[in-house]
């Protein structure tokens, strides 16, 4: 096994340009023996300095190595959203077969193995049973809707950015990984096959009906390897990990994470449009007549509304998507203060 560990005054945003205020630990680890079919497994981990000692890590915003989607574990706005949440993050590599991305279920268990081993090289067991949050693009949205489906029991709630159909109805293929909650962001200037809104935006015609807690969004005028603004994504994870999460944190021991199958969240509904001219939607697809409603409680649980595309968890999150979806902007609403 080959192990390094590095403690930072600040963190390593500024090399890619962003400035952040939050300094924090950093860890890097090599699996050795490698899982088996894997050809690389890396990973680097970041701790907050704002999550004492004497305060259990609440969980991993994990992002995969891959294009833009690096950017999840050194960008400020992400550094900031996983200090004030209690989180960890950690940036992994999974490769094999001279290919960048490995979806398979060992590149899942790797990330497992690999906060046990980070535990004690970080001073920190809880992160040996902590469960995390997936993020990726394009290929490693795929392997973020694998990892759903492999290890729904360590999965807080996953973000896949520009996955297809076939990516995001494999997050859905068992009844445990149908549980996740999954938000999507499509691009709106999406030009490759499969992953075109229109296209991805099918697995939601019939997966929110099964009590699957997904959501759409399309980014308007965003290209496909480009992750947008993320002030969206980071006030949905704040309420899926407050939902999730237990509200005290073992130490030691597995964490027991909460369901949100009765959670009387709000659903949301729309269409695709598939060109729409001017800025910001540039001439590419975009969701149009996006609307929302409350989930109604009844006598024992909750009721879905008849008509839904879209699980999302409180109002406030609710109110900045259904904006979003028929803007392409955020305006002067929750979401915008970000």
């Amino acid at each position: 096994m080959e192990r390094a560990g590095m403690r930072t005054a600040a963190v390593a945003a500024a090399a890619v340009g962003l400035a952040t205020s939050v300094a924090g630990a950093e860890y890097k680890l090599s699996l050795r023996p490698l899982p088996r079919g894997l050809d690389v497994a890396e990973f680097e981990l970041w701790i907050p300095d704002t999550i004492p000692p004497s305060q259990p890590v609440r969980g991993v915003l994990g992002s995969s190595n891959y294009h833009a989607g690096a950017q999840v574990y050194d960008g400020a706005p992400w550094r900031e959203f996983a200090a004030r949440a209690g989180l960890a993050s950690l940036r992994y590599l999974l490769a094999s077969g001279g290919k960048p991305i490995d979806t398979s279920r060992e590149a899942a268990l790797a990330v497992l193995r690999a906060l046990k081993e980070l535990a004690p090289l970080a001073g920190r067991p809880e992160l040996e049973y902590a469960c995390f949050i997936p993020t990726g693009i394009s290929w490693a949205a795929n392997q973020v809707c694998r990892f759903v489906q492999f290890v729904p029991d360590r999965v807080i709630a996953a973000v896949a950015f520009r996955a297809t159909e076939a990516d995001i109805r494999a997050a859905a293929a068992t009844p445990a990984s149908r549980q996740v909650p999954l938000l999507h962001l499509g691009a709106g200037c999406e030009h490759f096959g499969g992953y075109r809104p229109s296209e991805s935006a099918k697995a939601f015609e019939s997966l929110p009906k099964q009590w699957a807690p997904h959501a759409n969004l399309l980014q308007a005028g965003e290209p496909h390897h480009t992750l947008g603004d993320p002030a969206f994504t980071i006030l949905w994870l704040e309420s899926i990990v407050e939902l999730r999460l237990p509200r005290a944190m073992p130490a030691r021991g597995p964490c027991q994470l909460r369901p949100v199958v009765e959670h009387a969240g709000w659903s949301g509904t729309y269409e695709i449009a598939l060109s729409v001219a001017g800025e910001p939607w540039k001439g590419g697809q975009a969701m149009t007549s996006a609307a929302v409603r409350p989930y109604l409680r009844v006598q024992g649980g909750v009721m879905r509304p008849p008509e839904i595309r879209a699980w999302l968890p409180s109002e406030r999150v609710a109110r900045a998507w259904v904006e979003l979806a028929n803007t392409g902007r955020m305006g002067a609403g929750d979401c915008a203060a970000r």
